[in-house]
């Protein structure tokens, strides 16, 4: 299993759906990062649910974005210093919220073998899901 926090999800949505939309050779792979893929969309949909509530709970309004989603916004500026901290705390309080993934972390090996094309940005919100060498290595490190 692998814990990633919402705030890591939120941050890290755009990158791993940039990976479920290519092609992976190598089924092994692709079946984990679809898994994966499945259950983040599950998990994005509950967050994106709760802190919609939070907003609304604190006053926030209906808006419709440029591309035509919807989305609530509330205006931190207009609230009391108790407000705001409440507000502040709700946030942070959903942002640590800890979630469990199937799967265990990917290597550079893998990604490289699979011909996985990610930028700079894209691996630093994937730091979750990302392990730093080879599972068989790091085994090899901890018995040593």
């Amino acid at each position: 299993m692998l814990i990633v926090t919402a705030k890591q999800l939120f941050k890290s949505y755009p990158a791993l759906a940039a990976i479920s939309s290519q092609r992976i050779k190598g089924p092994r792979l692709a079946y984990t990062l679809g898994k994966i893929w499945k259950q983040a969309q599950v998990e994005m949909e509950s967050l994106q649910k709760t802190e919609r509530e939070v907003f609304e709970r604190f006053g926030g309004e209906s808006i419709t974005l440029e591309n035509g989603t919807e989305a609530v916004s509330v205006n931190v500026e207009e609230m009391s210093i108790e407000t705001r901290a409440e507000f502040d705390a709700a946030i942070k309080e959903l942002h640590e919220t800890a979630i469990e993934v199937w799967g265990s972390a990917i290597t550079l090996d893998q990604l490289e073998a699979a011909a996985v094309a990610l930028s700079a940005d894209d691996f630093a919100a994937l730091d979750w899901l990302m392990a730093d060498e080879p599972i068989a290595e790091q085994a090899k490190g901890k018995g040593a």
